[in-house]
């Protein structure tokens, strides 16, 4: 008997933003539909099964695409990469830990 191990990984984003920040509308418009952008937060799940929670970002009123600029970006690609990282370390210290059973 095989059983595999699988992680799921949740965090919250340090951003803390006032309700009127979000509020605030912005000049940015939506690359499809040209819609108006406003700020607000979001959760982001990741191909990998990493969520963070109250990401910051902008979501078209119109067809409620989803903007996330490239300094936010870069934080939670660091994010995700961190969490896969400890992810696999936790899988293989408990292979390691119970070979039998995970074989």
């Amino acid at each position: 008997m095989e059983v595999k191990v699988k992680a799921k990984v949740e965090v919250e984003f340090e951003y803390r933003a006032s309700k009127e920040e979000l509020e605030k509308e912005t000049g940015l418009k939506c690359y499809f539909c040209n819609g108006r952008l406003t700020k607000n937060l979001i959760t982001y799940s990741s191909p990998l099964g990493i969520t963070a929670h109250s990401v910051p970002a902008f979501t078209c009123d119109q067809c409620g695409e989803t903007y996330i600029d490239s300094e936010t970006s870069k934080k939670l690609d660091e994010l995700v990469k961190t969490a896969a990282k400890f992810t696999k370390s936790e899988e293989e210290r408990i292979t390691h830990t119970y070979p039998k059973i995970m074989k």
